[in-house]
């Protein structure tokens, strides 16, 4: 029988809602089960809001800080016992389902064309979404076990997802010139954004009601963070405290109704940065060699804010 970790107050505002939810999960995983070869072993056994912890103590913090809802665990075995461990993640929406994918996945990974958004495969570790799901496969059998029955349980999973999902929206406004692929990192919270750019304080104000997203590019290497915000007001308060936290002039590039400012910062990656707002976005650039090339970058972002590209790429992910 699965066993249901809940808080009490999850439980007691939305018993049916929860119920529903576990019940999906359940049939999902079942399917690992229906695989030649493998049989549920153990589980599923689920965890929602802050019972996360108990799985995986301070690890917890990055799917909730990409908005996770329920989290159901099972182990799967071979008849020889060579052992695979399932997390299935119900992240409540299909942009957080991807931020906790892109969280976990990194451009130097394998990525698998098979499944119907590109999945991450590392040592011993499959990962991808489908729907408001993320999935994570991993094992200690690195040697042993077969990578196409690894890959054979993983797409039995992904095949019981009905709804295939879609890519978060604010990914429409990156600019795509030299954009390394599978870079881009989507989540809402301060402890995932720690994790690609540290500020003690939280300058830029994220949080449950903000987008933000992170990625990489060849230019030649330029880290660019774009933060939505629920108003402009935000936006322009934000880059005034930006600007002044690093010392930032103002910049003619990009031009008015944009707001932009560049300046020199010491970084591994190259001593400039820059700011732009624009509505309710804010964007933020560093890695750059030299003020040109931040400018022309923040150029860049500025065409992509205004004219977004209808729908995010499959082989950009």
């Amino acid at each position: 029988m699965a066993l249901l970790m809940l808080g009490g107050w999850a439980w007691a505002q939305e018993p049916a809602s929860l119920r529903q939810v576990q019940g999906e999960m359940e049939r999902i995983l079942a399917a690992g089960g229906k695989v030649p070869g493998w049989r549920l072993k153990e589980g599923p056994r689920f965890f929602v809001g802050d019972k996360i912890f108990d799985y995986m103590d301070g690890a917890g913090e990055i799917p909730k800080a990409c908005g996770f809802r329920m989290l159901g665990v099972a182990e799967f075995v071979q008849a020889q016992g060579l052992g695979v461990t399932v997390e299935l993640y119900d992240m409540g929406t299909d942009a957080n389902a991807f931020g906790l994918y892109s969280m976990r996945r990194e451009p130097s990974h394998t990525f698998v064309a098979s499944f119907t958004h590109p999945a991450s495969q590392s040592q011993g570790q499959i990962i991808f979404w489908k729907g408001r799901y993320t999935v994570i496969l991993f094992t200690e059998e690195t040697k042993r076990l077969k990578k196409e029955e690894f890959l054979q349980l993983a797409l039995a999973l992904e095949q019981s997802i009905p709804s295939p999902g879609a890519y978060p929206d604010l990914l429409r406004y990156l600019p795509q010139q030299g954009y390394v692929p599978h870079s881009a990192k989507f989540f809402h919270g301060k402890f995932a954004l720690d994790t690609v750019w540290f500020q003690k304080e939280n300058l830029l104000q994220v949080g449950p009601q903000t987008d933000v997203v992170f990625a990489q590019y060849r230019s030649p290497t330029l880290r660019l963070l774009l933060v939505r915000y629920p108003d402009p007001q935000t936006a322009v308060r934000v880059f005034a405290a930006g600007q002044k936290r690093f010392g930032l002039g103002k910049s003619a590039a990009p031009s008015p109704p944009f707001v932009a400012a560049v300046g020199k910062q010491p970084d591994k990656l190259g001593p400039f940065l820059g700011m732009v707002a624009w509505r309710n976005f804010l964007g933020l650039l560093w890695g750059a060699a030299s003020a040109s090339e931040v400018e022309t970058a923040l150029k860049r972002l500025a065409q992509s804010l205004q004219k977004p590209v209808p729908a995010w790429r499959r082989e950009l992910d």
